[in-house]
């Protein structure tokens, strides 16, 4: 800054100045611009839907990776609520307040939410987390939603095989006791008949050999007993031993 110098006569004799370093400030604000283009950079390429919300709820950004999810353009969430887009009353109503309790609680909110879109039925898991300005007060909220329609597909396929596998357990313990409890009655019956010692001699050799494979059968589920644990321990399978049958 430069000030001229005057007499008595309001002539300038003179000029004064003084010089005051910023470089300190200007690095500051340039690396709050590049703070911001680096944000901008990552949300923008970012295939998680990227929105945030003033403290009413209306939208104040929206990421591209929106688009798909949405039957009319990104841009037209600006300014509104959910309640304010051509969404059911009940779902835009849930939505808005998923968004006032993390403005109300000022603290992260999270739900999976499923509905119709472009793509077909999609559900997302909606993660928002609330903004503070320099005195603590509530700003605007962020949130990240990201895609998981094919894991909650894959979670319910898996779910329906494993039932599948728990029903077949349990029919094979069935089958087990229902062939070796008719094996017994058979012997028991053959030991009282007037057959040939040759007859009964090849009669008893088909019982044995038909028991014998149930037998193995039984020491393979054994031999499972480590594969049968794990899926009690991590699916919730409980499977009954075909061994208590005949015990």
């Amino acid at each position: 800054m430069v000030s001229p110098i005057l007499d008595s006569d309001m002539s300038k004799v003179g000029f004064i100045g003084s010089v005051r370093d910023i470089t300190i400030q200007k690095r500051s604000e340039y690396a709050l611009i590049e703070s911001r283009e680096n944000f901008r950079a990552l949300v923008e390429n970012n295939t998680d839907i990227v929105m945030r919300f003033d403290a009413n709820g209306r939208h104040l950004y929206v990421n591209p990776a929106v688009a798909p999810y949405i039957p009319f353009p990104p841009e037209y969430l600006i300014g509104r609520t959910y309640k304010e887009l051509p969404y059911s009353s009940r779902m835009a109503t849930d939505w808005d307040n998923l968004i006032q309790d993390a403005i109300n609680t000022g603290k992260p909110q999270e739900a999976d939410i499923s509905f119709k879109t472009p793509k077909g039925i999609v559900t997302l898991n909606w993660r928002l987390f609330p903004e503070f300005d320099m005195e603590g007060r509530i700003r605007s909220v962020l949130s990240i939603s990201r895609d998981i329609t094919y894991q909650r597909e894959f979670e319910q396929e898996k779910q329906a095989l494993l039932e599948q596998i728990q029903r077949n357990l349990g029919e094979f313990a069935i089958l087990n006791d229902g062939i070796r409890n008719p094996l017994a009655v058979i012997t028991g019956w053959l030991s009282m008949m007037d057959l040939q010692e040759k007859e009964r001699s090849t009669l008893m050799h088909q019982i044995k050999q038909i028991d014998e494979m149930i037998t193995k059968l039984d020491r393979r589920w054994v031999e499972s007993e480590k594969v049968l644990g794990f899926l009690r321990r991590h699916y919730s399978i409980q499977a009954c031993n075909p061994r208590e049958y005949h015990d």
